[in-house]
């Protein structure tokens, strides 16, 4: 079943990280500490860490309440804290290549059984 939520205004944020299969699950653990940080932010929805099944990527989905409410994350001081920083600095020293992909939820589907 697929129903239209264009009017649920949800802000979607994907990060696409690109890492060498060895560095995968140090990646994978720093997403994982930054998920705490991203819970208390105002306007936090929910969040996804996925991995690629070659260990080469991966994606991180945030939804916020609104693109405002997930910039003021980044600005934050939790964001800052040693979580956040041990993130972009394992991203910084070229561990990992990073794109931010902004999007809209259009279309969701749930299993009809």
């Amino acid at each position: 079943m697929s129903r239209d939520v264009a009017g649920a205004h949800l802000a979607t944020t994907i990060l696409l990280l690109e890492v060498s299969p060895s560095d995968q699950p140090a990646l994978v653990d720093l997403a994982r500490g930054t998920q705490p940080i991203f819970a208390k932010q105002p306007g936090f929805v929910s969040g996804t860490l996925l991995t690629s099944a070659d260990g080469t990527r991966l994606i991180q989905v945030l939804q916020w309440r609104s693109a405002a409410d997930g910039a003021a994350c980044m600005r934050s001081a939790d964001w800052a804290s040693e979580a956040g920083a041990r993130f972009m600095a394992f991203i910084g020293a070229g561990k990992a290549a990073m794109e931010v992909v902004p999007c809209a939820v259009v279309s969701t589907s749930a299993s009809t059984e």
